[in-house]
């Protein structure tokens, strides 16, 4: 008899752990409002409430009269090895009548005063070359280069910030920088 009752039990555990699987653990009385919701919308709530914890505020774009910025891609991304990094894509337009010789593009946050409390900065695609060092040089066996941005053309830019260095902040705002006819500044031991 101790053999069927132990039998009972154990299907009573192999019926409910599914249940208690599908549910996130917690199991919902029957007669309560959530338990007639699908359960794909229990975890899409879920998912959303975790999203809404741990987003950041939409990335805005400076107005800059000699480009045309658009965000692509603005998401934090998570990993089980890596800390949680920022990353922020898109495009750039030179909507001048001139030719642009590189674009720096900055990540800032701000506070509530509006005071920079971080900033990561990059250069447009055509022009990374530029955050070259010595040692990259010697690597890629070429010098520090710049693609003009002629008029009307476009280019893309990737920027990206290392959350747990970033101090607490309220706002995002990205800064596109263009810069004709003059050299880069030099990193590195130049």
């Amino acid at each position: 008899m101790t053999k069927h009752i132990a039998l009972a039990a154990l299907l009573a555990l192999a019926v409910a752990a599914p249940a208690a699987a599908d549910s996130g653990g917690v199991i919902t009385p029957q007669n309560s409002p959530s338990a007639t919701a699908p359960l794909h919308q229990k975890r899409l709530s879920a998912v959303e409430r975790q999203r809404q914890r741990l987003d950041h505020p939409k990335t805005t774009v400076a107005p800059n009269s000699d480009l045309d910025v658009k965000i692509t891609f603005d998401q934090v991304l998570r990993s089980c090895c890596a800390p949680a990094n920022l990353v922020v894509s898109g495009t750039m337009k030179n909507v001048t009548d001139r030719p642009i010789d590189y674009v720096k593009v900055y990540l800032t946050f701000e506070d509530h005063d509006g005071q920079v409390v971080y900033a990561e900065g990059v250069y447009n695609k055509k022009a990374i070359s530029l955050e070259d060092d010595a040692m990259a040089e010697k690597i890629y066996n070429e010098k520090p280069h710049f693609v003009p941005i002629p008029p009307g053309g476009s280019d893309e830019f990737t920027v990206s910030a290392l959350m747990p260095w970033v101090p607490p902040y309220s706002k995002i705002e990205l800064i596109s920088v263009p810069t004709q006819g003059e050299s880069a500044l030099r990193v590195g031991s130049r």
